[in-house]
């Protein structure tokens, strides 16, 4: 009888047999860690590259950290710590134009479009309705 063949997962947007991405792929409610961590990853970029306060990061930052390390329930924590959805909230914020090709609708738009993906995948990985 042959080796048996590893399942494949997704990666990011291909597929690898289960023993290349073993640790990236874990599901919480259909979506993958590395779905939820690259949408992190990518928000946090974002807002420091185009100025947001340090400060008003951190929950993001220990979010990835957290979803990183596969402490789920820690992720959830920290993502619903941050304040979403009115003035002095996390999304009260206009991002700076940083490049030659942006304009300050762009970095609003590509915020919010971040945002809301972000805030989407999180609610659906704890188990909230979207």
């Amino acid at each position: 009888m042959g080796t048996p063949i590893a399942p494949l997962c997704k990666f990011g947007h291909e597929w690898r047999r289960a023993s290349d991405a073993q640790r990236m792929c874990t599901y919480y409610h259909n979506l993958s860690k590395s779905d939820l961590l690259a949408v992190t990853r990518t928000l946090l970029k974002f807002c420091r590259e185009h100025g947001y306060p340090e400060g008003g990061l951190a929950h993001l930052d220990e979010c990835a950290r957290c979803l990183a390390a596969d402490d789920m329930r820690s992720a959830i924590e920290h993502f619903r710590a941050v304040p979403l959805g009115g003035m002095g909230c996390f999304n009260d914020w206009y991002p700076e134009v940083v490049y030659k090709h942006e304009t300050a609708e762009y970095v609003s738009v590509e915020f919010d479009a971040l945002l809301e993906r972000w805030s989407r995948l999180m609610r659906m990985a704890a188990g909230d309705s979207a």
